[in-house]
């Protein structure tokens, strides 16, 4: 067979692949990249997405074999670089995923994801300043990215910049307004304001969109506490345990609620 009909046959189980990464089946994508490579072994991308779909069943140390053959191949493929940085985040090694999401930047330095991807590793690894200006870049880039609004307003929270965070979870769900997790993070805000009806919409509105988001009802059963409503609290902290029954905290919140009205 010639070289360009290898190519040509390789790329179709390549695509393959990727409509079936695109559905979650990863077995079965692997299965077709195995095949792409078998016919053309230089298909840099074959690799590089076999070590993506590998990393979806949890084999990350295979994902980081494909990913460095990708890098074989061509040591400026700067997806290959990125999704070797996703890996060894997802493995806590913070520092090398930073070093190659860095290298991945080097040779697409305008990738909004990278720096999202890079400032979520600097978040995590308590390097709270150089994450946040990586989520600027990131917006810089993508400017209607919620993830990276709702990202930056938790580094800021953990700053103890609680205004510009309460900032960033709106500017979120200004962005889309089915951010669940943005609602509840400014319904926390609120509550700390003591804005606890204001605090109990956002809870309202991210269970509207997630109905059994655990954190949502719990922050709720608080709020609802601390406006004396404590039926409604109550309610929330069973809520909970119907979903969680293993939740110690609310477990113990609703004790003590129950024990205050003598049950």
């Amino acid at each position: 067979m010639a070289e360009t009909d290898k190519l040509t046959s390789a790329s179709i189980h390549l695509e393959r692949g990727n409509t079936y990464i695109s559905q979650g089946n990863y077995d079965m994508a692997i299965a077709e990249y195995d095949k792409a490579i078998e016919i053309y072994p230089n298909l840099v991308m074959a690799y590089n997405n076999r070590g993506i779909a590998y990393a979806g069943i949890g084999n990350l140390d295979q994902a980081i074999k494909d990913h460095n053959q990708a890098l074989a191949l061509d040591p400026k493929y700067a997806m290959a670089h990125y999704f070797l940085g996703r890996v060894y985040s997802q493995k806590g090694d913070f520092d090398r995923a930073i070093k190659y999401y860095t290298e991945s930047l080097r040779f697409d330095p305008n990738n909004a994801g990278t720096f999202y991807s890079r400032g979520n590793t600097y978040h995590d690894k308590g390097e709270y300043d150089l994450a946040i200006k990586d989520f600027n870049q990131c917006i810089r880039f993508d400017p209607k990215n919620a993830e990276a609004y709702n990202n930056r307003g938790l580094v800021y929270v953990d700053k103890g910049n609680f205004e510009q965070a309460f900032k960033d979870f709106s500017d979120a769900i200004r962005l889309n307004p089915n951010h669940a997790a943005a609602y509840n993070n400014r319904g926390i805000q609120n509550k700390k304001k003591g804005n606890y009806k204001q605090a109990i919409a956002d809870y309202n509105a991210a269970l509207k969109i997630d109905q059994n988001y655990v954190s949502a009802y719990f922050n709720r059963g608080i709020a609802h506490g601390l406006n004396d409503d404590n039926d409604l609290a109550i309610a929330d902290y069973e809520s909970v345990l119907q979903i969680d029954p293993n939740d110690t905290d609310a477990r113990n919140n609703l004790e003590i609620l129950r024990r205050e009205r003598g049950w």
